[in-house]
């Protein structure tokens, strides 16, 4: 499938952990297959900044700047790998909606801050806030 959207982030950061596929398997679609690597299942938090976001077919777009979180997993559909997104965190409302309308993937509302604190030093913290979803958070300095 074709990714309808345009992004791209700065200081992104990349939390991987290693799972045993089973674990992981009740929260992936039966469809896909969970990739691995030494035989492990790996789910990754990425936090960044996002700097641009668009519509792929859309090539003006006003400024955009806000913080982001995705926790996701690596898996395969029909032999093609791929990203499946458990969520993505975002405190940019219309944005979020917007995302999850024309892609389907799990948008849900936080609050979220990224701070650059001195050079080489950056503060981000989450915290998921979008009614009757599961909590979620993270603080990462």
């Amino acid at each position: 499938m074709e990714n309808p959207f345009y992004t791209v982030g700065e200081d992104v950061l990349f939390i991987h952990w290693p799972m045993d596929p089973q674990q992981v398997r009740p929260f992936v679609p039966s469809i896909l297959d969970i990739d691995t690597f030494d035989d492990q299942a790996w789910v990754t938090a990425v936090a960044y900044r996002v700097v641009e976001a668009r519509f792929a077919a859309i090539k003006a777009t006003p400024a955009r700047d806000f913080p982001q979180l995705n926790f996701r997993t690596y898996a395969r559909l029909d032999g093609a790998s791929g990203v499946y997104f458990f969520t993505l965190d975002t405190n940019d409302i219309l944005g979020g909606m917007l995302g999850k309308l024309v892609s389907h993937l799990p948008f849900k509302q936080a609050e979220i801050s990224m701070n650059k604190e001195a050079p080489g030093r950056i503060t981000f913290q989450s915290r998921r806030t979008q009614p009757g979803s599961s909590p979620g958070s993270l603080d990462v300095e």
